[in-house]
């Protein structure tokens, strides 16, 4: 656009791209033949990452988890959807929708990473409390088997009198 007339008015779109901050200013510059004048015009924005280059990294690790998960999970597939809807809503400028699909995906499978983790780590612990669970029972069994020899024992080499609590109780007459 050369210019605008003085009775003439008209809107005028500016683009940027490439931002790496998210305020700034512009300035604008009015000139005519007698005087130039300079107007600061405070811009700022809200920096949207470019979705299409964190998209696959995220849909790897989807897949991984998937994979490495014992039980289907269908929120990782509905995760891996969101992603690439994510990614199109990207490339068609609706960058909202972008965000809002990309947020809710991110967010499904870092929950299913934290859900998933500690099954990974219990896993070694369980075979680990599962040797422990059965040595604990083998020493159960033992003691229980050790009481029931003192308590045979016992109960073959005593005595009984006719005054003992328990005369009658063990087949005293």
């Amino acid at each position: 656009m050369d210019g605008i007339d003085v009775d003439e008015t008209g809107n005028v779109t500016l683009s940027f791209s490439q931002l790496e901050t998210s305020s700034g200013a512009v300035t604008l510059t009015i000139e005519n033949e007698d005087v130039s004048t300079e107007y600061e015009i405070s811009v700022s924005s809200e920096l949207i990452p470019d979705y299409t280059e964190e998209v696959p990294d995220l849909i790897d690790i989807a897949q991984e988890k998937e994979t490495a998960s014992p039980t289907t999970n269908p929120e990782l597939g509905q995760a891996q959807t969101e992603l690439k809807n994510a990614e199109s809503a990207y490339r068609e400028g609706d960058y909202e929708r972008a965000r809002e699909l990309f947020t809710d995906a991110e967010d499904t499978i870092n929950s299913f990473e934290a859900t998933e983790q500690p099954t990974e780590t219990d896993t070694g612990s369980q075979s680990g409390n599962n040797e422990g669970g059965s040595g604990g029972l083998l020493i159960a069994a033992l003691v229980l088997l050790i009481l029931l020899a003192v308590g045979f024992v016992t109960a073959t080499s005593i005595e009984l009198e006719p005054g003992d609590p328990l005369y009658g109780v063990f087949g005293g007459q």
